[in-house]
């Protein structure tokens, strides 16, 4: 039975996917070296699991310029001093408003996979919801079923910057979404037993597909922890076939529907070992 806990009151907050983000004060605190910076700090939730961040203005900034030549959001940012001379109390709630205004309207837009990612990554999205909470983010297909599989090609080599399209390298692999997602390096790799390249654990995971005037495009982005995976279908239809089964992965079975066998139901668990081989 599934538990529910109340989400955040939306007053000013924004949602975007189930999310729910609103700047709600700041608070000056001491680093290391003596100096005083100011915070700010943002409530967040989805399905059910609520956490606050805290926030420099430099950190909104540079989230701020990674976007700007990928959307255009009409709010105006809040300006960046030119000479520091400190703010009042009153120009930080300033600030704070401002940047509620900018982030209400950066998440009512329609962004593609890879901007979605991004505003995921920035409220710090997977690292916080609660994975008996989300709904797509438990395994719940019958245990060993393989639900699909195929050819796409996936971006690697970029951990340090992975939702980067111009970082990193392009690879095609064979990928089988099972208890797991696994890459080979070819179907006869995995048809033969051999060990395959990567395994993606999806314990808790979301998917997002980029799409043009409502259609596929082919890119897709499996957004799992510790770090994301960004892949392009050969064609719109293949994308738009792995999304349906990831999607399958998520909902299928839940409350033991489709569970086959007791056993499975009454199964320890443990802990996945995740191993991203030489690829990423």
């Amino acid at each position: 039975r599934q538990r529910t806990m109340p989400l955040l009151k939306r007053r000013n907050s924004t949602t975007i996917a189930g999310v729910v983000a609103e700047v709600i004060g700041f608070k000056e605190k001491v680093e290391k070296d003596s100096s005083s910076n100011t915070y700010f700090t943002v409530q967040c939730s989805k399905d059910g699991s609520n956490w606050n961040l805290e926030k420099r203005f430099s950190e909104f900034h540079s989230f701020e310029n990674d976007l700007r030549e990928q959307i255009t959001v009409t709010a105006p940012f809040p300006p960046k001093l030119t000479k520091f001379t400190g703010l009042s109390q009153a120009q930080k709630e300033e600030r704070r408003l401002a940047f509620n205004e900018w982030i209400s309207d950066l998440l009512r837009q329609p962004h593609t996979s890879t901007v979605i990612a991004q505003i995921y990554n920035f409220f710090e999205v997977m690292a916080n919801i609660d994975l008996y909470e989300s709904q797509s983010s438990m395994q719940r297909h019958t245990p060993g079923r393989v639900l699909f599989e195929g050819y796409v090609t996936k971006l690697g080599g970029n951990k340090d910057d992975p939702y980067n399209l111009s970082k990193g390298t392009w690879t095609r692999r064979y990928m089988v979404l099972q208890d797991d997602l696994r890459y080979y390096i070819d179907e006869t790799t995995w048809r033969k037993g051999g060990a395959p390249k990567g395994v993606v654990s999806l314990d808790n995971f979301f998917v997002n597909a980029e799409k043009s005037q409502g259609l596929f495009t082919g890119l897709f982005t499996i957004n799992a922890l510790p770090w994301p995976l960004i892949c392009r279908a050969d064609d719109p239809a293949q994308a738009a076939a792995w999304v349906e089964a990831f999607e399958e992965f998520s909902f299928s079975g839940f409350d033991g529907a489709m569970v086959e066998d007791e056993e499975s139901k009454t199964e320890p668990y443990e802990e996945p070992v995740l191993d991203f081989g030489s690829d990423l």
